[in-house]
């Protein structure tokens, strides 16, 4: 890698890291992994989310069944204030990486639909 970039590169991870967005996520994150229920829970709502989000790139559509289990679960989590801190933190730091990855995507002159269509 070019040292400039590099250099560039380091800089924007240490302000992510320093960022008010970042501490809040670490500290919900940090609440949610010292309850063990809540950490399970919050684990499997990842995991339905991303094999949600995988049928759509796929072209598929989940169940009706798992569609129905993820809301019941979501629901559930956004009643408690550290899983539901977590998991819109969780939303605004995916954001904020899409929109950096695009911004980098935009600058290099590079199709992120060409890459997404291969995930799919």
């Amino acid at each position: 890698m070019e040292r400039i970039i590099e250099t560039k590169l380091d800089e924007l991870l240490s302000a992510l890291k320093e960022s008010e967005l970042m501490r809040e996520y670490s500290a919900a994150k940090e609440s949610v992994d010292s309850n063990e229920t809540n950490k399970t829970l919050v684990r499997e709502y990842e995991s339905m989310q991303m094999n949600i989000q995988r049928a759509a790139l796929s072209g598929t559509s989940p169940s009706s069944e798992d569609m129905e289990k993820f809301q019941r679960l979501a629901g559930l989590l956004m009643m408690s204030g550290d899983t539901q801190k977590y998991i819109i933190n969780g939303m605004r730091v995916q954001q904020l990486v899409a929109e950096i990855t695009g911004k980098i995507a935009s600058a290099a002159n590079f199709d992120l639909s060409a890459l997404m269509n291969n995930l799919g």
